[in-house]
């Protein structure tokens, strides 16, 4: 686990998580937060509407940018103060991505930083984006 303190943050700054997007996972993630919408649990029903098979959750990836932002950058003395998430492309099991993360704003009076993410299937296509704004409370 990173311990970035404000002072050390540099604009800029970058680092990446890669993560498989195992079945385990995705039925963790059905079962924790109650959505069994068909998208997410039938291959058939999603096959009707366009989709090559049963779609990760969108949160599910949301919940790996909060791993992100506490434990790699910033980390441990970190405080999520407002996440806008934006998602461009489904994710299937199985399917392995790359988040990006950059400070792109920093506010020393309050300890503040804003930090882009970007999110990148193993075909490099953008599946998700957003902007998230960070305390810190060090």
């Amino acid at each position: 686990m990173k311990k970035f303190k404000f002072k050390n943050l540099k604009l800029g700054q970058k680092t990446l998580l890669k993560i498989k997007l195992t079945s385990k996972m995705h039925n963790q993630y059905v079962r924790l937060s109650g959505d069994d919408s068909p998208f997410h649990t039938s291959k058939k029903f999603a096959n009707r509407y366009g989709f090559k098979d049963k779609i990760i959750h969108g949160m599910l990836i949301g919940a790996h940018y909060s791993k992100l932002i506490g434990t790699l950058l910033p980390g441990n003395f970190s405080i999520e103060g407002q996440m806008n998430i934006h998602f461009h492309y489904p994710c299937y099991v199985n399917d392995i991505i790359e988040i990006k993360a950059k400070i792109v704003k920093l506010i020393k009076f309050n300890k503040l930083c804003d930090i882009e993410i970007k999110t990148f299937n193993q075909k490099k296509k953008l599946v998700s984006s957003a902007i998230t704004k960070i305390k810190l409370m060090e």
